[in-house]
């Protein structure tokens, strides 16, 4: 009776020992467990991030609310993260080059996840020659931001300013 009972046990240890676990409602994905958590959920995001990487670090807390908010509301997207500087193989297939990289599977789809790119929202890219002509037209008519604030500070600048138009 014991020895099956400890049978039991074992195979139910071996059995979840791939099971992804939690940190703040983020599952933790490795390369033993990165399909079983593509075939339990729908809707995956998942985060490469380096654990060095300040931006990772950064965006930690913020992922990990959001995490916990879709757990609650029993929605059908979970949130997930890979140590990218230990699951290299994982990085290297899904095309990590930087941290964090954050890709969206839908229906465990591996061929083709969409790679989450707003972080350069707010960039501004110079393209063209590269003439002092060019760099300061870039210059100015990107030094004030899409939206900013009105205040006694900056109404020289919106009204003052070579910018007529935004």
């Amino acid at each position: 009776m014991l020895r099956r009972a400890l049978l039991c046990l074992a195979v139910a240890g071996l059995v979840c020992a791939d099971a992804p676990e939690e940190e703040d409602h983020v599952l933790v994905l490795r390369k033993s467990n990165f399909a079983e958590a593509l075939a339990a959920h729908k809707y995956l995001l998942v985060e490469f991030y380096a654990p060095w990487c300040g931006h990772c670090k950064a965006l930690a807390p913020e992922y990990a609310k959001a995490a916990g908010k879709l757990k609650a509301e029993g929605s059908e997207i979970r949130l997930a993260k890979v140590d990218a500087t230990e699951e290299s193989d994982l990085a290297q297939q899904y095309g990590v080059r930087g941290y964090p990289t954050i890709k969206f599977f839908r229906n465990g789809d591996t061929a083709s996840p969409k790679e989450y790119t707003g972080f350069d929202e707010g960039r501004n890219n110079f393209e063209g020659e590269v003439t002092k002509e060019n760099l300061l037209d870039f210059i100015k008519h990107n030094q004030l931001p899409l939206v900013i604030e009105f205040t006694e500070q900056t109404a020289p600048k919106i009204f003052g300013g070579e910018i007529k138009t935004h």
